[in-house]
């Protein structure tokens, strides 16, 4: 797909998904106004260039952004309301998040600066949008988290899927609303430290170099 149709016409359309049109280079501005829109998923449409609109709608409940083709956060995403779920590039524009912006975030390495993603975590975790994030998604390749992920005080559920990491954060123990820690196919993973008493759910599985869980 090179070319996405205008929507104006159908202003029903709660979910719109063009995940994986590695073609594709726009996405018509109808859709991001369509007035009764849900579910955004453009993830990997990795030609994409740009994804903005001066109103979004105020239903929107989920937008997924992750390896497509944007490389910095278009400023009008910042002045959306009501999110539940964002996915994303580990990006330093993610350092604007809004308080309360989203229940969940996903995040993944950028392939053009995978040596800069702990260093961007550590600037984030820092920021008001994320110490009040609920669900915290961690995809593929990366290789550490920082300690100060503990200054997440509202996080419940925390997972990581197909990331290079080989241990966790001691501190995870100091995040004090975590239920849930679903660890999946990690494959270099070796070490999972204490964790904290809040804990109710704890799921591990494919993880083939775990070693040691305190």
């Amino acid at each position: 797909l090179m070319e996405c149709a205008k929507l104006s016409h159908s202003p029903n359309l709660k979910y719109v998904s063009m995940r994986g049109c590695e073609s594709l280079p726009y996405v018509d501005e109808s859709i991001c106004s369509l007035p009764k829109l849900e579910i955004l998923n453009v993830s990997g449409c990795s030609s994409l260039k740009s994804l903005s609109s001066n109103t979004w709608p105020q239903s929107l409940r989920a937008l997924f952004l992750v390896q497509s083709g944007l490389n910095e956060l278009p400023p009008s995403i910042l002045h959306i309301k009501n999110l539940n779920m964002f996915s994303f590039l580990i990006n330093y524009g993610l350092a604007d998040l809004p308080e309360n912006f989203t229940d969940q975030i996903s995040l993944s390495e950028s392939r053009e600066h995978k040596c800069d993603a702990f260093f961007t975590l550590h600037k984030l975790m820092t920021n008001s949008g994320f110490q009040s994030v609920k669900r915290l998604v961690f995809y593929r390749s990366l290789c550490e988290i920082p300690d100060n992920i503990s200054l997440l005080s509202s996080l419940k559920n925390l997972c990581l899927c197909y990331c290079a990491i080989i241990r966790l954060p001691e501190s995870i123990k100091d995040l004090p609303k975590l239920k849930v820690l679903e660890v999946g196919e990690c494959k270099k993973l070796q070490h999972i430290p204490a964790l904290p008493r809040s804990l109710q759910f704890f799921l591990v599985w494919n993880c083939q170099s775990l070693q040691t869980v305190l």
